[in-house]
């Protein structure tokens, strides 16, 4: 156990890179953004709702996926609040990095860290 929180982030960034990566590789940034805006449109359109409600069905799975991995990660370093705002910090910046707009990856984030307090 590390007595200092700093002693552990390498292991936090190397993981909140790794992980928003993997997030990466399943929903692409377009189909995350479409995700997040289309929440307060009306569509009337049966194909379009149908093309909506799978799109939301993948990024919804996606995100479980994230959310089961940083339990994991969690419970096995046992992060204190530096190291979970550590975390949250680096894996939005990654999110960025990778294409997702800043709006968009603060609200995976913010689902993610919602979903694991």
């Amino acid at each position: 156990m590390a007595i200092f929180p700093w002693q552990k982030t390498k292991e936090i960034d190397r993981f909140a890179n790794w992980l928003a990566d993997e997030f990466f590789s399943r929903i692409q940034p377009e189909l995350a953004d479409e995700h997040f805006k289309s929440k307060n449109k009306n569509i009337e359109n049966k194909k379009e709702l149908k093309s909506m409600q799978n799109n939301a069905q993948k990024v919804n799975q996606a995100i479980s996926q994230t959310i089961a991995e940083f339990r994991k990660f969690r419970e096995s370093q046992s992060l204190g609040v530096y190291g979970k705002a550590r975390f949250h910090m680096k894996f939005r910046d990654r999110l960025a990095e990778l294409g997702y707009e800043k709006d968009i990856a603060k609200k995976l984030d913010e689902e993610i860290l919602f979903k694991t307090a």
